[in-house]
């Protein structure tokens, strides 16, 4: 969470009476600039935008999580919905997504499918 100084872009903030002064105080104690702290809580709040690309992997990732405990129905129900949104998008039925993007979800799926496939009839193994 590095700050430009060569080209920072400033603005006068009011504050309400006492903040500036809990702020500060706040920041000391963590070792921070009254200025970073501030930095750091709307860096929090208003996170920059993540690209697509890193969007869609993080919710591969995510369904293979969900799809390693026991099925219920809203689980299933949750992974079949993005299942077909992540299908739509590999098959150009979003627009503007990436024709590679489109080959690496279409990748992710195949694993998806291949660990699925590879799983079914095998006992439950027990973690050690």
């Amino acid at each position: 969470m590095g700050v430009n100084r060569s080209t920072p872009e400033q603005f006068q903030l009011r504050l309400p009476m006492g903040l500036r002064d809990r702020v500060k105080a706040h920041a000391e104690r963590h070792g921070r600039s009254t200025n970073a702290e501030i930095v750091r809580v709307l860096e929090r709040e208003f996170p920059a935008p993540k690209p697509v690309e890193e969007r869609v992997l993080e919710v591969l990732d995510l369904i293979g999580v969900l799809t390693l405990g026991p099925p219920s129905g809203g689980t299933v129900r949750i992974v079949e919905e993005i299942e077909a949104m992540l299908k739509r998008m590999a098959g150009g039925q979003v627009s503007d997504i990436d024709p590679e993007l489109q080959s690496k979800i279409r990748w992710q799926l195949e694993m998806l499918s291949e660990r699925r496939l590879g799983d079914v009839g095998e006992e439950p193994s027990i973690p050690k």
